[in-house]
């Protein structure tokens, strides 16, 4: 278009220059997504595993039977006794390979106790991040902890 007799519009050189600081501002915010990403990716493990834990524990409480959290493969698969055969009631699984959990099998009475304490690492070993533990007392209460707290 023509305004009189100056043209409208961006000339080659301020667009390749507009480029220029879209991509310095692209690569400056970059690592932050990745972190960011990273560990909303370990925080939503933790949060679906401390899940399976109290779903598991109301499973207990509400059938007034003992459930166990039984590991296979890399999943921690909620069980309980219907008819006299094992049936499953929820799962945890990990859903990407940089997630480690430290699972082991665990019982849950009836009364919502379990017969021993846990102390459950959830982490992708990478330092930037912050991992955590599900901590499960006697009693059946738990709790997600910073790893460094170590369920104390």
């Amino acid at each position: 278009m023509i305004a009189g007799n100056r043209h409208l519009g961006f000339t080659l050189l301020e667009l390749l220059i507009s480029m220029a600081i879209l991509a310095i501002l692209a690569s400056i915010a970059a690592p932050s997504f990745i972190k960011q990403i990273q560990q909303d990716r370990l925080t939503t493990h933790a949060n679906q595993l401390q899940a399976v834990y109290r779903l598991a524990r109301s499973e207990a409480v509400r059938r007034e039977q003992q459930v166990s959290l039984v590991v296979e493969d890399s999943d921690w698969v909620v069980k309980t006794n219907e008819n006299g055969q094992l049936t499953e009631v929820g799962r945890f699984s990990i859903k990407h390979s940089s997630i480690e959990v430290a699972l082991a099998d665990q019982v849950v009475r009836e009364s919502g106790e379990v017969l021993a304490t846990n102390n459950i690492l959830i982490t992708d070993n990478i330092t930037d991040t912050q991992d955590y533990r599900l901590c499960v007392l006697v009693s059946g209460q738990s709790w997600l902890a910073e790893a460094e707290q170590n369920c104390s």
